[in-house]
């Protein structure tokens, strides 16, 4: 039986009102271990996964370096991929999660495939401002995909590389984009929760990833600079969600509620040690 790997990236990640502690727990239901490559985060988030307390969560440091701005999210990403042990390796960002639903699907993939399949393409569900409405389909929203390749063979020398407008997606050996003849669509789903908060955190994330991408270029803006895209721009989500966002669904766009979720208090620090 092949055995599946999940990595994910996080930086000051329940500080910024992310999802990894879910997406973890929703990776747990179907992976054999699941890597977490920390940027060197000064808040609990280390922590907090540490209290999940399953011994296939697998955590590893490096320090995100602003001097290099997007290119430490390939860096990082391929590092991650790096520590997988798996014969399958799953990316999972830290604002996405995985459906209940799709777990066996997932488990059954490497035993389907041909053999000449190095990549799976997962769909991504992109949640805006709320959990009842996502950017499919809306034309103005640039760069917008409806689908990706996730899951890729190990020992393929894959990894994280910029592609035409995209600084991290999974490359060959030469750099080069995977070939689509060697890859394949699925109807396994990713909820991509990124932009599903309230404008006051969304500003914040806004400011917080560009300004790790683009240092000194990006002048950070506040909640008066920001107009979430009508409602009519926007497909309603009518499924379900997963199981364990529950809680942070219940919590809904309540910053004190949510950070009550992770045990965190404002200007907390991690008291991290040998991670």
């Amino acid at each position: 039986m092949s055995r599946i790997s999940v990595y994910t990236m996080t930086t000051d990640a329940i500080k910024n009102e992310y999802f990894p502690i879910e997406g973890i727990r929703s990776a747990l239901l179907f992976a054999d271990e699941v890597v977490v490559l920390d940027g060197g985060s000064t808040d609990n988030t280390v922590e907090r996964i540490k209290k999940i307390d399953d011994p296939r969560i697998k955590i590893y440091t490096n320090k995100w370096l602003h001097s290099l701005g997007k290119s430490m999210t390939g860096i990082n990403k391929s590092l991650a991929l790096g520590y997988c042990t798996g014969d399958w390796c799953i990316l999972m960002d830290s604002d996405e999660v995985y459906h209940e639903e799709d777990v066996e699907a997932i488990k059954q993939l490497p035993n389907v495939v041909a053999s000449n399949i190095v990549g799976i393409e997962f769909n991504t569900l992109h949640f805006y401002k709320d959990y009842n409405h996502t950017m499919n389909g809306c034309p103005d929203w640039k760069d917008l995909y409806n689908n990706k390749v996730y899951m890729v063979r190990n020992g393929q020398c894959i990894h994280h590389g910029a592609v035409n407008t995209e600084p991290d997606a999974h490359v060959d050996l030469d750099g080069k984009p995977l070939n689509p003849d060697n890859t394949i669509l699925t109807s396994i789903k990713v909820f991509h929760y990124g932009h599903a908060r309230s404008k006051e955190a969304y500003v914040r994330k806004l400011n917080h990833i560009e300004g790790r991408h683009s240092g000194w270029k990006w002048k950070p803006i506040t909640a008066d600079d920001f107009e979430w895209l009508p409602d009519y721009k926007l497909a309603d989500f009518n499924g379900t969600h997963p199981a364990v966002m529950k809680g942070r669904i219940d919590a809904g766009k309540d910053r004190a509620k949510i950070m009550q979720l992770y045990d965190y208090k404002e200007g907390d620090i991690d008291a991290r040690s040998g991670v």
